[in-house]
Parts: C-alpha cells; structure tokens; sequence
C-alpha cells in the first residue's frame, strides 16, 4: 500500500511542485492551500507524514501542528515543517517540542527524497 503525505502550504507552486515530486517516487499525495480545510481534512484522516508552511497567512503553522498533536490520531504522525524564513532559536525550539523537522524553503528534490524517506523510517 503506498504511503499517504499531506501536503498544507499556502503558496500554490511550492504545494505543486512537492506534490508532483512526492507522485514521482510512488507516494499518495493529498493537499490543500487553505489552513481551515486542511484542519477539516486532518480531523478524521491519517496519514503516514504531513508537510506544513510555516507563515500562512489566516494560520501560522505553528497553529495547525498545534491543533493536530492535540488530535490523538495524529499523535506520532511525522510533520516536515517547511519556511523560506530563517528560524529564531525559539522558533527552533518550537519545533522540536512538536517533534517535527525543519526543511528551509528553496528544497532541492534530493534533500526532499532524503529528508522523507529518513522521517519515514525513523520517525
């Protein structure tokens, strides 16, 4: 069974560009440019890892992380945190206390590919 991502970023390109990337090596790939669809999506669906934009503009991504630990579902599910900001040292803690990764904004496909094959096996 192929793996599930879901991909939560608000910049269209960049959502498109790591959907189409993820598709290429086989995986299942659900999105949303919206904040408040992708909480409703979350709610009631698993899935194996989730990618979520740091700065949206109705949502931070702290926000949404937030939401989704609280949901006993999404309790061990992997989260990539993706920014094209430089993160200050609080934000960096930030996303360890939610056990997520950061990946900084350009990606190359290669970091991508390693990034989400090590979150997938290693958690």
């Amino acid at each position: 069974m192929k793996q599930r991502i879901f991909v939560l970023d608000d910049e269209w390109d960049m959502t498109y560009l790591t959907k189409t990337l993820l598709n290429l090596k086989g995986f299942e790939v659900a999105y949303s440019n919206q904040p408040k669809e992708a909480l409703k999506i979350l709610k009631n669906t698993t899935f194996d890892l989730l990618f979520v934009d740091l700065m949206m503009p109705s949502i931070s991504g702290f926000e949404i992380i937030s939401a989704i630990r609280r949901n006993k579902i999404h309790d061990n599910m992997p989260i990539i945190v993706l920014s094209a900001k430089r993160l200050s040292d609080l934000e960096r803690k930030e996303v360890l206390k939610y056990n997520a990764r950061f990946l900084r904004k350009p990606i190359s496909p290669s970091r991508l590919f390693e990034t989400v094959e090590d979150v997938l096996k290693n958690g």
